[in-house]
């Protein structure tokens, strides 16, 4: 006899959860609301109902590559946060871009790319991002600058002013015409900086690590330089010191 299938059952069936999947939410920075405010959901897109990055979850992926129509550029100042990527990148859209952190506590899961202007051969479009106060926590990041052989190309740029805090990454990798730039001494312990200017003649394609103020050191793990001929590349400025540790 075949079994039956009564109606409780079938409601037992009907009323199991259905399977869900984890989505990535990705955000684009708009500046829409007229104001630098990170935290308002009106200055970004992608997202319905509208968010910022690291409202309600922790991978969530922000990208900044326009100054929107308001002319207005993203500052995080406060509160603390999570999200998985934060993409900076002149190169998309034509615009020299970038987003400082000025108080608050941000952290990135996952990867922070910068992008300098890579495709546009008559202006210089550049993407930097800037920690003048609170706390940047990346798991690494990702410097990329400049179109080897191109008259004009942008430069990807960090920046860590004297009142910003940066924690440890796993990882630094500056290529191309990129600038890491540091206004305090600064102990990576472990982290691995990758320098690795473009192969060309072009002088402006040129890897920097910055320390500006005597007195300062930029310390990491280790230091790699990249390929045969890159060395007349990097160039170590300012008036402090780097060493590995």
């Amino acid at each position: 006899m075949k079994p039956l299938i009564t109606a409780l059952g079938v409601c037992a069936l009907l009323l199991l959860p259905a399977a869900t999947y984890a989505q990535v939410e990705s955000f684009t920075w708009t500046g829409n609301n007229g104001t630098s405010t990170w935290a308002e959901a009106g200055n970004w897109s992608g997202v319905v109902p509208p968010e910022y990055p690291g409202q309600d979850d922790t991978d969530d992926a922000a990208t900044v590559d326009t100054d929107g129509a308001n002319d207005v550029l993203p500052e995080y100042s406060s509160g603390t946060r999570t999200i998985g990527t934060l993409t900076i990148d002149s190169d998309t859209n034509a615009e020299t871009v970038s987003c400082d952190i000025t108080g608050g506590s941000l952290t990135v899961g996952t990867s922070t790319t910068i992008i300098g202007d890579i495709t546009h051969a008559l202006t210089d479009y550049h993407a930097s991002l800037t920690v003048s106060g609170g706390t940047f926590d990346p798991a690494g990041f990702y410097l990329y600058g400049g179109d080897p052989g191109a008259t004009y190309h942008g430069q990807a740029r960090f920046k860590l002013d004297e009142n910003g805090t940066l924690t440890t990454p796993d990882n630094i990798t500056v290529q191309g015409d990129s600038k890491f730039e540091t206004e305090q001494s600064v102990t990576l312990s472990g982290v691995t900086l990758t320098v690795q200017p473009d192969n060309t003649d072009d002088y402006k394609t040129e890897a920097v690590v910055r320390v500006v103020d005597a007195g300062e050191t930029m310390s990491v793990g280790t230091l790699t330089i990249g390929g045969a001929n890159y060395s007349s590349k990097l160039t170590f400025t300012g008036s402090g010191s780097f060493a590995t540790n």
